[in-house]
């Protein structure tokens, strides 16, 4: 793995947590391999750990209620970029989906 590191975006996402609606960030684990940072494939984590990770996440830091993995190569994504365009193209990509799945367009 040639870069790790986990990006808390600026909006919050809707969770439970012990019983009750929480108003939470994300927070987004990236992970990439490369040999010249030109170009970066996505690091397979093994599932098993994300779990892992995740339980960590959401039980030990406060204000949060999600954890996300990014799955984007380089390109079309940057292995990193700085706050307010990694937020903005991951916001951007997170509407996408979402309109998407309630079959909006």
């Amino acid at each position: 793995m040639w870069q790790y590191f986990t990006a808390v975006p600026d909006f919050r996402s809707v969770g439970v947590k012990d019983g009750k609606r929480t108003y939470a960030f994300p927070v987004i684990i990236r992970a990439v391999n490369t040999k010249d940072a030109m170009t970066a494939t996505v690091e397979e984590v093994p599932f098993a750990l994300l779990q892992h990770i995740t339980a960590r996440i959401t039980q030990e830091v406060e204000g949060v209620n999600r954890v996300l993995y990014d799955l984007t190569p380089k390109p079309c994504g940057t292995i990193e970029s700085d706050k307010k365009e990694f937020e903005t193209e991951f916001l951007s990509c997170y509407r996408l989906f979402f309109l998407k799945v309630n079959g909006e367009h």
